[in-house]
């Protein structure tokens, strides 16, 4: 019964728009009137938050290494962890001597509290065997190291996209591979190799409860060897005879090898407490928001229930097209806690069966619809993503209700794992209402009307 009255709520808020907003006539001579129709659909829309908390993070474009917390989207603690190894044989006389071990990482950039310094500490991976190691590597994934840092640097405000961060490598790692490399075990492919020396973790500073910074993981190939950003272990070591000059050796981290993010979020202490996969919080026990944050795999899920009943509308009514606007809550977003440069809806009639949206597998009868953000200076400089969701609007008036359509509002595939960027959206009883559907139809007045 709910239900029922709710859609006939609608179509008489339908009915209203339409008769009272004709933007256009058809030209004269036509056989019928035609007027185009602009209905704003508001009420109806449910928005809801939801998290997948099992995403996969191996071979990252950025690593992000960090702890902060996030205003009504809970705290944030990311480490990195990287295997690299030897691209070719290398070859040493008995008189070569070790000079130093440097991890040569990059500087992409301070995902949060840019303008201050704050300590990072480089861990050894204890030796994995390369049968253990996985295909893929999840957000919740860790590797063992030891405790105690073999090396640190810090981030300087100045720092600047693609600049080079020489770490040195100190304790017996450095001696220990060049030992390895006297017997002529440095080599590609070298089990023996690799089941002794597995990588590194880079983690926060233990003071280091603020900041997160992203680092480039620019993989070595054949190709993109000699660029300069690819990530690297340098060995350096000299002649004992003559020792004007070292050389180096490289070791290098590829898309082949083990890298991966390991991604700790906690809720607690917030409205979205308890979430977890195959759960999902309606707005309306939100405060009236739901939410989406890149990196930790929170998203929100936007229904729109009635949509199928513009088919109980006059025959004379033509679906044109569709917008969705959302508008992020004003005051949750600055130029110091920027919104996403854009947004992705996931369209989806799956909802019965699945039940969750999958970062790792799109399914075959959902897609993406992308949208950049812009500001609408009518409202007062309002950020607002637009998207074409006709496609969807013709696929559930076609289905008429026979499966449960919905869309999830996420950050775009490409970044949704580079940053830690949030969207709070305000629903429709909230003063600010943030989701709105715009619909576009056509009304043909015929002989009898």
């Amino acid at each position: 019964m709910k239900l029922f009255l709710k859609a006939c709520a609608l179509l008489a808020v339908l009915c209203i728009y339409a008769c009272e907003q004709p933007i256009g006539i058809a030209p004269d001579g036509a056989l019928d009137d035609v007027f185009d129709i602009n209905v704003l659909d508001t009420f109806s829309i449910k928005t809801y938050t939801e998290i997948e908390d099992s995403i996969v993070t191996s071979s990252p474009a950025t690593f992000l290494i960090g702890a902060a917390s996030f205003d009504q989207t809970g705290a944030v603690y990311t480490q990195s962890f990287l295997n690299l190894r030897p691209a070719s044989l290398l070859e040493l006389d008995e008189d070569m001597k070790f000079d130093s071990l440097y991890l040569y990482l990059y500087f992409n950039e301070a995902l949060t509290l840019e303008e201050e310094a704050r300590d990072y500490t480089v861990h050894l991976i204890k030796p994995v065997n390369t049968e253990e190691l996985e295909v893929e590597y999840y957000n919740f994934d860790s590797m063992p190291f030891i405790e105690e840092p073999v090396g640190t640097f810090t981030y300087s405000p100045t720092m600047e996209k693609g600049d080079s961060i020489p770490v040195k490598i100190s304790g017996l790692v450095g001696e220990t591979l060049f030992a390895l490399a006297l017997q002529g075990e440095v080599y590609s492919g070298n089990s023996n190799f690799l089941n002794q020396f597995t990588g590194f973790a880079i983690r926060p500073g233990d003071d280091n409860t603020d900041q997160v910074i992203s680092l480039l993981n620019t993989s070595y190939s054949s190709e993109n060897e000699v660029a300069g950003t690819v990530t690297k272990l340098r060995m350096y070591y000299h002649e004992e005879v003559d020792y004007s000059s070292s050389e180096y050796f490289d070791f290098f981290n590829s898309s082949n090898y083990v890298s991966f993010n390991s991604i700790t979020a906690s809720l607690e202490g917030t409205s979205l407490a308890g979430l977890a996969s195959g759960a999902r919080f309606s707005s309306e026990l939100t405060g009236n928001i739901s939410y989406v944050k890149a990196g930790v795999g929170i998203y929100s899920r936007i229904e729109l229930p009635y949509v199928e009943k513009l088919n109980e509308l006059s025959k004379n009514y033509l679906f044109n097209s569709a917008i969705l606007e959302v508008s992020p809550l004003r005051g949750t977003y600055s130029q110091s806690m920027p919104l996403p440069d854009s947004l992705a809806i996931f369209l989806t009639n799956e909802l019965e069966t699945t039940g969750t949206f999958d970062y790792n597998d799109s399914g075959a009868e959902q897609y993406f619809i992308y949208s950049g953000l812009s500001y609408d200076e009518e409202l007062g400089e309002q950020a607002v993503y637009s998207f074409d969701v006709t496609d969807l609007i013709h696929a559930q008036l076609a289905d008429n209700g026979a499966h449960e359509f919905s869309m999830i509002l996420t950050p775009p595939t490409s970044t949704v794992l580079s940053s830690f960027e949030q969207v709070q959206l305000p629903n429709s009883s909230h003063e600010q209402g943030g989701v709105k559907l715009k619909l576009y139809m056509t009304k043909v007045l015929t002989d009898y009307e």
